[in-house]
């Protein structure tokens, strides 16, 4: 499978190509912004990667420059670990942003999620749901509103939203969810839930700050519970 990656250190970026061989994948990377985008748009790649060797490189242009082009899953590796800039990454539409230092092994592992993670569903086995209005189409990954609006989500979006509604009224814990469409164990990981239910919400919610479809369920998870129900943001 093909990775194309983008770094500000040659020598930061010999280390992540070497790793991602040893996992048996297809890495290309370079250090020009120009030939990453480029890149990105030629080699239809399964997954990007973004890596900063410093903190005074700022990521998160290139990652809504790419992120406004595709929904290929795309990965963040950076010594920032301030919440705030974390959470911009993951607003802007990165899956998954893992902070520096960190092993190897770690790398591997989550790349190789990410990349399962972003192979559709079988979707011979879904078919559309729809649930007041709201329809979700699993073949175009379209979720269609009641106003006859067709809007298209990142795979991880869409994997959310089916979770949520092929399970309506039922309270998913962060840890299942994380675990249900990121991948790996999700046990301190709601900083990625939280930003991934914010951009949901903006997509299929007439209010999100209000929101109808999506209610928050504080300290526990996130339910999927059209009604009348008032309360339910955050």
């Amino acid at each position: 499978m093909r990775v194309v990656i983008f770094g500000d250190d040659g020598e930061q970026l010999n280390f992540v190509v070497f790793v991602l061989r040893q996992a048996g994948l297809q890495p290309t990377a370079t250090i020009s912004e120009e030939k990453f985008l480029s890149l990105c748009a030629d080699e239809a790649p399964d997954l990007v990667v973004m890596d900063a060797n410093s903190k005074d490189t700022d990521l998160l242009p290139l990652v809504g420059k790419v992120r406004s082009e595709s929904d290929v899953p795309l990965m963040l590796l950076s010594p920032e670990k301030e919440e705030e800039y974390i959470l911009k990454a993951l607003d802007l539409g990165a899956d998954d942003y893992l902070v520096k230092p960190h092993s190897p092994q770690m790398l591997a592992a989550r790349v190789k999620v990410l990349l399962r993670r972003g192979r559709p569903f079988p979707l011979s086995a879904l078919g559309p749901v729809a649930i007041q209005g709201l329809t979700l189409d699993p073949e175009q990954h379209v979720v269609i509103t009641p106003q006859g609006s067709t809007v298209r989500l990142t795979n991880m979006e869409f994997r959310l939203l089916f979770l949520l509604m092929r399970n309506p009224d039922r309270v998913i814990p962060s840890e299942t969810i994380i675990e249900r469409v990121w991948g790996y164990a999700g046990e301190g990981e709601g900083t990625l839930v939280k930003n991934l239910i914010s951009r949901l919400r903006h997509k299929v919610e007439p209010n999100p700050s209000d929101p109808r479809y999506i209610k928050t369920v504080p300290g526990v998870g996130y339910s999927f519970a059209p009604s009348t129900d008032e309360s339910g943001g955050g």
